[in-house]
C-alpha cells in the first residue's frame, strides 16, 4: 500500500468517502430517534447500533442508545452509553442529570448526587437538577433515619407550598378570591395521562388543586406557576373545560413566569413563556392545536370562557401591591391549605417519565429542547 492510500485509510474506513458514510450514519440515527418517539425501543437500539458501524463513535448514536436502554430500564447499558456520550459532550446538563437518575434508580445515591452537583456547577439555574439533588439527599437521610427523612420531607413540602401559595396569591387578580373560599392545595400523587403523571391537576368534586409530589423540592416560583394555572380552573367552580378555558389558564401561567422566573430555568415553562412573548395568539394557537389533537370532541368554549374573550381577561396583578399581612389574612379567610403527602415510600419516589414524553401539564423538566416542537409526542402540558 502506498503512502497516499495509507493517508486515505483510518480505522479500516477510506476517509475519501467519509462524508457519504456519515450521511448513512445520520440516516440511521434519525430512524432511531423516530423509533424512540413511537416507544419502539428495541428497533431504536438496532438503528443506533447500525449507525455506530457507519461512523466512528457518533455521539448521537450513544445518546440514543442511552435513552432507549433507560426507557427499557436496562440501566447498566444506559449508563455505559451515556458515559461514552458525555466523554464527547461533557457539558450536556440534561444527560448528566439523566445519568444521575440512573444512579438513583440503582440505589447509588451518592453517585447520583455527584452528577446532580456536576450539572448545577455547569448551570446553577437548572431547577430539575436542583430538586433532584435535594430529593436524593433526603433519600440518603431516609436510609440512615427513616423518621428524620420523613420529617424533613414533610417540613420542606409544607414550607415550599406555603411560599408558592404566597407567590401565586400575590399575582392573582383580587376578583379570584370570592370563588375559591374552600379550595384545598397540596402536594400529593397525581393521576396519569398516557402513562405519565400530571404535574398539577384540579379536581372539581373535591375542590382540590394537587401538585405532583415530584415537585416538593422544586422552586416555589415554579410550583406557583402551576397553582396559578389550576386556579383559573378552580375559579369557575364548574365541571366543564374547553379550549378557551385552557388558553386562559396558560396565558395566566405564562404571564406569571415571564415576570417571576427569577432566573430559574425550566424547559416546560420557558417554552410556554417563549410562545407568550411572541404573542398571546401564538400561545393560544398552540394550546388549541394540542388539545384538539388530544380530544377532537373538546368544546371550544365553556360557560365562563366564551369566544372572543379579551386576551387580557385573566391577566395577573402586574403591580404586585398586595401586602404580606393582607396575604396572610386572605389565606386564613379564603383558603384551606391542605398539605398532604403519602408516606409509603413517597419521599423516595423517582421521576420515571421518559425524556421524549410529557404529562398533562407539560414537558418533563429534563426534556431536550429539540423535542419540544413535536405535537403528537410532547403535548403542551
Amino acid at each position: 500500500m502506498d503512502i497516499k492510500s495509507l493517508k486515505q485509510t483510518k480505522f479500516g474506513v477510506n476517509t475519501s468517502s467519509i462524508s457519504e458514510i456519515e450521511v448513512i450514519a445520520q440516516k440511521y440515527i434519525a430512524q432511531g430517534n423516530d423509533c424512540l418517539k413511537r416507544n419502539d425501543f428495541d428497533n431504536a437500539i438496532i438503528k443506533f447500533n447500525i449507525a455506530k458501524k457507519h461512523a466512528q463513535n457518533p455521539p448521537e448514536a450513544f445518546l440514543g442508545l442511552g435513552r432507549a436502554y433507560k426507557y427499557k430500564k436496562d440501566f447498566s447499558n444506559a449508563e455505559t452509553n451515556f458515559k461514552i456520550y458525555l466523554e464527547q459532550q461533557p457539558d450536556d446538563v440534561e444527560i448528566i442529570v439523566q445519568l444521575g437518575e440512573i444512579f438513583k434508580e440503582k440505589g447509588q445515591y451518592y453517585e447520583a448526587c455527584d452528577q446532580f452537583e456536576k450539572a448545577l456547577k455547569i448551570n446553577p439555574n437548572n431547577d430539575y437538577a436542583r430538586r433532584q439533588l435535594l430529593a436524593t439527599s433526603n433519600d440518603i437521610l431516609f436510609i440512615y433515619s427513616p423518621q428524620s427523612g420523613l420529617y424533613e420531607n414533610k417540613r420542606y413540602s409544607k414550607q415550599n407550598m406555603q411560599k408558592a401559595l404566597n407567590l401565586a396569591l400575590k399575582a392573582l387578580p383580587q376578583n379570584y378570591t370570592n370563588d375559591m373560599k374552600d379550595v384545598k392545595v397540596g402536594f400529593d400523587y397525581t393521576s396519569d395521562l398516557g402513562g405519565r403523571s400530571n404535574i398539577a391537576q384540579y379536581e372539581h368534586k373535591k375542590r382540590k388543586i394537587t401538585v405532583t409530589s415530584d415537585y416538593i423540592y422544586a422552586s416555589p416560583n415554579l410550583v406557583a406557576s402551576y397553582l396559578i394555572h389550576e386556579f383559573v380552573h378552580a375559579k369557575d367552580n364548574d365541571p366543564y373545560t374547553s379550549i378557551c378555558e385552557e388558553q386562559d389558564a396558560y396565558r395566566a401561567q405564562a404571564e406569571f413566569w415571564v415576570h417571576n422566573a427569577n432566573n430559574v430555568q425550566d424547559p416546560e415553562m420557558d417554552y410556554v413563556a417563549s410562545l407568550y412573548k411572541q404573542s398571546a395568539k401564538a400561545l393560544n394557537d398552540r394550546v388549541e392545536e394540542i388539545y384538539t389533537l388530544r380530544d377532537p370532541t373538546i368544546n371550544k368554549t365553556s360557560p365562563n370562557h366564551p369566544p372572543n374573550q379579551s386576551l387580557n381577561a385573566h391577566s395577573l396583578n402586574s403591580s404586585h401591591t398586595l401586602k404580606y399581612s393582607s396575604i396572610i389574612a386572605w389565606l386564613k379567610n379564603f383558603f384551606i391549605v391542605y398539605l398532604t403527602y403519602k408516606c409509603n415510600g413517597g419521599c423516595r419516589q423517582v421521576v420515571k417519565a421518559p425524556d421524549c414524553g410529557s404529562g398533562i401539564r407539560g414537558f418533563e423538566p429534563h426534556h431536550p429542547p429539540h423535542l419540544q416542537t413535536d405535537l403528537l409526542n410532547e403535548g403542551l402540558f
